[in-house]
């Protein structure tokens, strides 16, 4: 009954459903709605729009049966938001289901609302204040907001504590929720701790408050006023005291106040004249300063004069006079009448002089003392002594105190050290068997010999000693001595006779790889079987067993045929000049062509062979052909493409830039990371640009990512007696590092700079005698020496070819001139000096700065301006011969040569008489004259370059009423060519002379500012030509004059004078290339910013200044908008306007005295409001 009630209600319920579904269908589902449109609509209206689209519902029915009404149903809508830089912030990106889709009316249509945060800003606010204002910056109605990224704290003298000083991202940078914004938080102003300056000379208290700066900045203490006081305790010119005091903590740009000591309160120095000696003594040793230490005026000289009118004994006249204000602890001269008759004995009574005492003193200072007081020295004793030094008084007669008359003789006795003990003397750079005798002659006795290799001590001579040369041993103790080798290999070596049928260089290369560095004479001869050019004899010859480092002498055959002496084809035609040269038997070579002034279109410039060199038949000789003089238009002057030469070494560039007709123009360097050094960054013009022939390509190379700050044009200073190379910067006139060359560190001399500005070569000259010198290869991007290369006896000068693969150094002690590869640092060639008149001593050496033209000048005294002894060292007999006589000399011996060398050819093309002693030698840059310095007869010779003439002479001692002596050593020309810069050596002067109107002296600028002598050597000119460094032996600096075309207050006078080390020669072109100016940088970094925007265009090198363009030009250092480093621009849109506007800024950093910046450029879009 139960199941039946069941099914009977089951079944009545099912029918009455169907009933009212039937009845009402909207019951059971929605009424389908097309979803509307609403992408690009600001989300409100996107949302009313969506929730406002509904079906129709349903109206009630009475009935039967009655049913109520149906309300209509709406679409409903959800939200995402999503970061975009297209669609305006607050507007829909898309929805979904799209527009117009059919949908039952319940559905969700889920929509995407581009947002964009806008970050604020924040600079200058307080620390809490930023972060509030940035992590409340939001999408409106959402959590989605900026955050807050790390603060980090920086001192800063202008904005106050917890003050933001940047921030990053910049204010109105467009970016993410959750983004971080960065800050840099001012902690106060940067304190600095006041250095203790008190009892410092003035000079380096000043440089001490000066120094005391922020790390890495330019924020620094500053000197305060400076007054002087007399100061009884304090020397004059040292600090007494200062403020604020030393350690306390004071804010940057501080004044740090100096008082500084003028010395103690001067005294009047009594009126003695007339007074007997002991009252004259009493008065002035008696006249003293006021204070707790008195400093009293005392008796210096005291001389003796005849005089009819003051009594014998008395003074007669005193200096500095009676009642002259002197400090305190000066001495007073007097003169002691001795009657009138002349002074035999001194008349004045004993007891008149007190004896000095001198026990204790050096021989010579007690010699001063006693003589200072007017006694005389007398018998000088000699005692050995276990307890004074060797050289220091023992005992003295008479004794201290002693009452003496005026020119009793004091005797002394001086200490020869303990007895039996003795000082090992010298032997380095001695033969042996020399070596031996002095070391017997000082009484000791030669223990073992030991001998080792030694690439600086020519085989045979001495190494150096155990004990050390200077080490007191006792008479008669063993000294081990020990020997060169020379190099490791054997000390004998057989002749190679494989050279035979060589090319010359191959046959270098055969006989350096066994030993025997040096070819002699090479000589040119037929030869039945040998070809033309390649090796047919030796001398020695070979299989010949020589001393290792024998010069061998080559004869290289010129074919069946006798060698011709080659044309002088200049002037002539191509077609004439070949047509001579095949009827002498030889070739036509590599042609060169360039613009020339002087030589007609068509016809030869030079040649090389120059010409009566003696070559084989058949052999090419190149040509360098005139294109005649530049056209007044420059669009008529013939064109050449521009290669592409980045990433080549500038020797490689150099080549390539020749083969296309162009030359290399302003070297400069410049720091990369990526670049090796040497190796060119850029070139400017770029490649495939359109030159003019023989145009300039200005090329930047690598430095290399070294440690060092990079300086602009620096001066590589040599230091002959301090053994060490010093760096100065131009920038700041100060040496800012000191280099130790060569090995022993015995006398950097001359010097060469690679043309890259990456290496220095460095001639290591000994100190006397004929001893094998080194040339140092010093890498600066390290600054440290990488290679010692041996050379000849007593290298001097220094010079590079204008690729940078060839060094030369001329050897004065071996008549000889190396020839260095500098990519192997090896000696490849030794040439000789052929003995012109008397034996040749080589010292300046200059390269032509002709890539294409291999030849070298060397100047040749005809005596030798060393010392063959140590203990005997003299003067160079030779100089300023014309202002004195001639000693051991006769003046034709004076007369001095040029010779000319072929790099190429490997010998000498010519030679040229020039004036007395000549030692400095400089190529004009277009090539056209060589000048030598003739420091015997007080000329320069000019020596033109196409026929080797000379044809002028300077005479220097006719301009400016120059005195006598008057020395020229160094030499140098401007780069421009238009100055040509002389140093006297005796009259502490630099020459400049116009080489533009007629070589006549334009000014002699006075290197001395003081009384103390300056002997001027090396002079260098910067690559700018705005300054000439000139090296000052006698006090150890270098003058900086200003250049011909400097500031106009700075022309042709000293504008710094700079400390360096001990006896700066600076023999050469020691000056560096430019550096280049880094380029800048745009901060904030390029992007789509709303509103304005500042932006700072920033170049890391100080004192830089920068110029930009918005145009699409290109900035220069005279065109575009001029900024300070580090000044900011501002970026805006129109306040009106709702568009974007797109900057497309350039900039280019330049300096004076530096090479101009690469161009940089970015791009900003602002948005519009």
């Amino acid at each position: 009954m139960k199941s039946r009630i069941r099914l009977f209600s089951t079944s009545f319920l099912l029918i009455l459903i169907g009933f009212i579904l039937s009845a009402y269908p909207q019951i059971s589902s929605a009424a389908n709605v097309n979803v509307p449109n609403v992408v690009g609509q600001t989300e409100a209206n996107a949302r009313s729009t969506i929730t406002g689209t509904c079906d129709a519902g349903t109206p009630a029915d009475p009935g039967p049966p009655a049913v109520p009404a149906v309300p209509p149903v709406c679409l409903k809508v959800t939200v995402t938001y999503a970061f975009s830089t297209t669609v305006t912030a607050g507007n829909v990106i898309s929805q979904d289901p799209p527009g117009g889709a059919a949908v039952p009316s319940n559905t969700t249509v889920a929509i995407v609302v581009a947002y964009r945060l806008t970050v604020p800003n924040v600079v200058g606010q307080p620390q809490n204040t930023a972060t509030l204002t940035i992590n409340n910056t939001c999408v409106t109605g959402t959590a989605l907001c900026l955050t807050t990224g790390t603060v980090t704290q920086q001192a800063s003298s202008t904005v106050p504590a917890g003050t933001v000083i940047s921030q990053d991202p910049a204010a109105g940078f467009l970016t993410t929720a959750g983004s971080k914004v960065n800050l840099v938080v001012s902690s106060g102003a940067p304190l600095l701790t006041v250095p203790n300056v008190v009892g410092k000379t003035q000079f380096d208290a000043e440089t001490a408050i000066k120094t005391t700066c922020v790390t890495g900045t330019t924020q620094c203490l500053v000197v305060g006023a400076v007054t002087f006081q007399t100061s009884d305790t304090v020397p004059a010119g040292s600090v007494i005291s200062q403020a604020p005091p030393s350690g306390v903590q004071v804010g940057v740009g501080t004044a740090v106040n100096l008082v500084v000591s003028s010395g103690r309160s001067p005294i009047a120095v009594p009126n003695v004249i007339g007074l007997p000696l002991a009252t004259a003594r009493t008065a002035i040793e008696g006249t003293c300063s006021t204070g707790d230490s008195p400093v009293c005026l005392k008796v210096g000289t005291v001389t003796l004069a005849a005089s009819d009118t003051v009594p014998a004994g008395n003074v007669i006249s005193q200096n500095p006079g009676g009642g002259t204000l002197v400090a305190p602890g000066t001495a007073v001269n007097l003169v002691i009448s001795s009657g009138k008759e002349a002074p035999i004995n001194p008349p004045v009574p004993p007891g008149a002089i007190e004896v000095p005492n001198v026990v204790g003193l050096t021989q010579a200072a007690a010699a001063n003392t006693v003589r200072s007081v007017g006694l005389s020295v007398g018998a000088v004793l000699k005692q050995y002594s276990d307890t004074v030094p060797a050289g220091i008084v023992l005992a003295q007669s008479p004794a201290a105190g002693a009452k003496v008359a005026v020119g009793t003789p004091v005797s002394l006795t001086v200490s020869l050290g303990p007895a039996g003990v003795v000082k090992v003397p010298d032997v380095r750079g001695l033969p042996e068997e020399v070596a031996k005798s002095v070391l017997q002659d000082a009484g000791l006795t030669i223990g073992s010999t030991l001998r080792q290799p030694d690439p600086t001590m020519p085989a045979g001579n001495a190494i150096g000693t155990d004990p050390v040369a200077g080490t007191q041993v006792k008479l008669g103790s063993a000294v081990t001595l020990i020997i060169s080798e020379g190099f490791s290999q054997p000390q004998e070596v057989a002749v190679p006779g494989e050279v035979i049928g060589m090319t010359v260089e191959d046959a270098r290369e055969a006989l350096f790889a066994v030993g025997l560095f040096h070819v002699g004479a090479i000589t040119v001869q037929p030869h039945d079987t040998i070809a033309a050019g390649r090796v047919s004899g030796l001398s020695p010859t070979a299989g010949t067993m020589v001393a290792y480092g024998t010069t061998i002498n080559l004869f290289v055959s010129s074919g069946t045929q006798p060698p011709v002496a080659t044309p002088n084809v200049v002037g002539q035609t191509l077609a004439n000049a070949t047509a001579i040269l095949q009827a002498a038997g030889l070739q036509l070579g590599f042609v060169s062509r360039q613009t020339s002034n002087t030589v007609e279109a068509g016809r030869v410039i030079s040649q090389n062979p120059l010409m009566t060199a003696l070559v084989p038949v058949g052999w090419k000789i190149n040509l360098v052909v005139s294109l005649g003089p530049i056209p007044d238009d420059p669009g008529a002057r013939p064109t050449t493409q521009v290669p592409d030469v980045v990433g080549l070494s500038l020797a490689a560039a150099t080549a390539k830039l020749i083969d296309a007709g162009l030359q290399a123009g302003l070297v400069s360097n410049e720091r990369s990371q990526d670049v090796p050094a040497g190796q060119v960054i850029r070139q400017n013009p770029p490649p495939d640009v359109t030159l003019p022939v023989s145009g300039k390509v200005n090329l930047v190379v690598s430095f290399g990512p070294h440690a060092y700050s990079l300086l602009s044009g620096p001066a590589y200073i040599t230091n002959y007696a301090g053994g060490t190379v010093s760096i100065v910067n131009p920038d700041i006139n100060q040496a800012v590092d000191n280099i130790p060359s060569g090995i022993n560190n015995v006398g950097p001399s001359g010097i060469a700079v690679h043309p890259d500005g990456t290496r220095l070569y460095v001639a290591n000259r000994p100190k006397f005698g004929r001893t094998n010198g080194t040339l140092s290869v010093i890498d600066l991007t390290e600054r440290k020496v990488i290679a010692v290369i041996p050379v000849g006896a007593a290298p001097l000068g220094v010079a590079i070819n204008p690729t940078g693969s060839r060094v030369f150094v001329a050897n004065e002690g071996s008549f000889s001139l190396s020839v260095i590869d500098t990519s192997t640092n090896q000696p490849f060639i030794d040439l000789n000096v052929p003995n012109l008149a008397a034996n040749p001593y080589p010292r300046g050496v200059a390269a032509h700065p002709n890539p294409l033209i291999p030849l070298v000048y060397v100047t040749n005294r005809t005596v030798n301006s060393f010392s063959d002894d140590a203990a005997n060292p003299y003067v160079d007999q030779c100089d300023a011969l014309v202002a004195r006589p001639p000693i051991n000399v006769n003046p034709d011996q004076c007369v001095g040569s040029l010779s000319i060398f072929d790099a190429d050819l490997k010998t000498q093309v010519g030679s040229v008489a020039v004036g007395w002693a000549p030692e400095g030698v400089a190529v004009h840059p277009n090539g056209q004259y060589v000048y030598v310095a003739n420091s015997g007869d007080r000329t320069v010779s000019v020596m033109e370059t196409v026929f080797n003439r000379v044809i002028g002479i300077i005479t220097l001692d006719e301009f400016g009423g120059a005195p006598q002596p008057l020395v020229p050593r160094g030499v140098a020309v401007s780069p421009d060519g238009q100055r040509l810069y002389v140093t006297d050596g005796a009259g502490d002067r630099l020459f400049v002379i116009d080489t533009t109107a007629n070589h006549a002296v334009v000014s002699i600028v006075q290197l001395r500012l003081d009384d103390h002598p300056r002997v001027p050597y090396g002079v260098s000119v910067s690559p700018d030509n705005r300054r000439v460094y000139v090296a000052n032996t006698a006090n150890n600096t270098v003058s900086v004059v200003g250049g011909w075309n400097a500031a106009a207050s700075q022309v042709n006078r000293v504008i710094a004078e700079i400390p360096v080390g001990l006896g700066p020669w600076a023999f050469g072109q020691f000056m560096g290339p430019l550096a280049t100016v880094a380029a800048p940088s745009f901060d904030p970094p390029s992007g789509f910013y709303q509103g304005s925007l500042r932006v700072t265009i920033t170049s890391p090198t100080a004192g830089a200044s920068i110029r930009y363009t918005m145009d699409g030009s290109i900035p220069t250092p005279t065109a575009g908008a001029l900024l300070a480093n580090g000044q900011s621009i501002t970026l805006a849109c129109p306040s009106s306007s709702k568009a974007s506007i797109i900057y497309k800024l350039k900039a280019i950093a330049f300096k004076e005295g530096w090479a101009d910046s690469e161009v940089t450029e970015t791009a900003y879009t602002i948005i519009g409001q």
